[in-house]
């Protein structure tokens, strides 16, 4: 057995302040005094967030596959956006 916790992107929430890092710190001091919150930080290198496939939702939509797994949803014409 695993003592350690399984970590899912749905407990991970980056929150974006680019456009506003004078309150960066407030915004982290804040969040680490919320009971909800185990550990927020200030990330210093922006990075594109990590998708593990077993937490992945979407990873796994057979359903938009052909006949007779799903209803070949994959083929249907795309509306313009």
């Amino acid at each position: 057995m695993n003592a350690t916790p399984v970590q899912s992107v749905r407990t991970r929430w980056r929150i974006d302040l680019r456009d506003r890092p004078e309150r960066i710190e407030e915004v982290v001091k804040r969040l680490n005094a919320l009971a909800e919150v185990d550990r927020a930080y200030r990330e210093f290198d922006v990075t594109e967030p990590i998708v593990n496939d077993v937490d992945d939702d979407y990873a796994d939509q057979d359903y938009l596959d052909a006949a007779p797994t799903g209803i070949d949803a994959r083929c249907r014409p795309r509306r313009p956006a």
